[in-house]
């Protein structure tokens, strides 16, 4: 008689007890919701990765690239900024010599800023033919490496530069010879494209791991509620 005694104070106790911790693992769950959401890919979490990832991946492979357009041009004040630069690494001392160097330099990269407006259209029309894009891809480098040499050459002419001072400069200004604005849009387009897909597929992840870790709690409770009922049907073996 004792023992039925205490099963019935047990059951209200639980009766009572269960909705209030309900109440309280409700409030808590409510509190963390956003923080799980965005580790494990559940809720808003899962829908919203590819505006995540839109704002952290950035420009480029370490992503702090300013943004560049096809055909977009240099402002001439940073184009001189940069000749200077490179007629500093040249030590270039006259001023008229610094004077004609910067002249001729940016003479040549408005000529390659020309050839890589040709190239923003002529790709816009090429890019989902492969065929076309590698011949139109060839012309477009053999072009720019063209612009670049008038320039070279126009400094041995004027007797700005010498044989040895030209191939230091060349080797100086690849990243401009080597790539134009529409080619750099073109590399950062790619890259952020392939960040978008190693974030697609976490996204994937994220969701099947949620769904893994409640499939193991429903197990775990069917465990639970199985030894539950053994242990009530040795108590009515004990009576």
């Amino acid at each position: 008689m004792y023992k039925w005694f205490v099963i019935a104070f047990v059951a209200v106790s639980f009766a009572f007890g269960a909705p209030m911790a309900a109440q309280g693992a409700g409030q808590g769950g409510k509190g963390n919701w956003g923080k799980n959401a965005g580790r494990n890919g559940g809720g808003q979490g899962a829908d919203d990765w590819r505006k995540r990832a839109e704002e952290e991946i950035g420009w480029g492979e370490d992503g702090t690239e300013e943004r560049i357009e096809p055909g977009q041009e240099v402002e001439d004040d940073a184009k001189e900024a940069r000749l200077k630069e490179e007629a500093a690494k040249l030590k270039l001392e006259d001023e008229k010599v610094i004077k004609d160097f910067i002249k001729y330099g940016k003479k040549a990269w408005e000529k390659a800023e020309k050839e890589d407006k040709r190239w923003a259209t002529a790709y816009k029309k090429a890019k989902s033919d492969e065929e076309r894009l590698a011949k139109e891809t060839a012309e477009h480098k053999e072009k720019l490496a063209e612009a670049w040499a008038d320039g070279d050459e126009d400094m041995l002419k004027k007797e700005i530069l010498n044989e040895e001072q030209v191939k230091q400069y060349a080797e100086n200004t690849k990243d401009l010879r080597e790539e134009s604005a529409t080619d750099k849009s073109i590399r950062q387009d790619e890259i952020r494209a392939r960040k978008m897909e190693e974030w697609k597929e976490q996204a994937k992840k994220w969701a099947g791991g949620n769904k893994g870790a409640a499939g193991n709690g429903d197990d775990n409770e069917a465990k639970k509620e199985k030894k539950d009922d053994e242990g009530e049907e040795e108590e009515k073996k004990e009576d």
